[in-house]
């Protein structure tokens, strides 16, 4: 499992408890409980550590690319960087550093909308919308169309998700025993 991936979980995980606790923060069962606040907090360094593991990584990638890899995937990489499409090799690295790190600032965090705002892009993935849209710009003939079973990828869908999610709860809950370990 390499470390883009586990960015991506967090990011992933982050969203979908970021919303959930959004609508949670304005009851008053949270508003009691000082628990709530330090699993967030905990939630909140989690996605500040995978932001800043996702920019080492990316930057590392395009100067490993860039300076010492073959003229040809250079070429390519160039030509991502700045061809058509190029809007979704810039959009999902950038959006997912300045997000993650934008978590930082403790009213940015706390205020719902920009957190919501942060949750909807940190959600998104810009690769899988890129290949989707070339998928379509690039293959539109009757003749490449295919069968596919709606109910297997729906099941694999929220399989998918149930992993990312398990394995967010994971970090959060490891983070939150790293930051409280005095209080235990």
């Amino acid at each position: 499992m390499n470390l883009y991936y586990l960015s991506n979980i967090a990011f992933f995980g982050f969203a979908i408890y970021s919303l959930v606790f959004i609508i949670c923060k304005y009851f008053s069962f949270y508003k009691k409980n000082i628990a709530f606040s330090k699993i967030d907090q905990a939630a909140i360094s989690v996605v500040i550590v995978a932001g800043v593991v996702y920019a080492s990584v990316w930057i590392y990638d395009l100067g490993t690319i860039l300076l010492h890899d073959n003229p040809s995937k250079r070429d390519r990489l160039l030509n991502r960087m700045t061809g058509i499409y190029a809007f979704g090799f810039w959009l999902q690295p950038l959006s997912y550093i300045l997000f993650s790190q934008l978590m930082r600032i403790k009213k940015f965090a706390n205020h719902s909308v920009l957190r919501f705002i942060a949750a909807f892009f940190l959600f998104l993935n810009f690769e899988k919308l890129v290949i989707f849209i070339t998928s379509l710009h690039r293959d539109y003939l009757p003749s490449s169309w295919d069968m596919h079973d709606d109910y297997s990828i729906f099941g694999w869908i929220i399989a998918d998700w149930i992993i990312k999610l398990v394995i967010f709860a994971l970090m959060v809950m490891v983070a939150f025993l790293i930051k409280n370990r005095k209080t235990l």
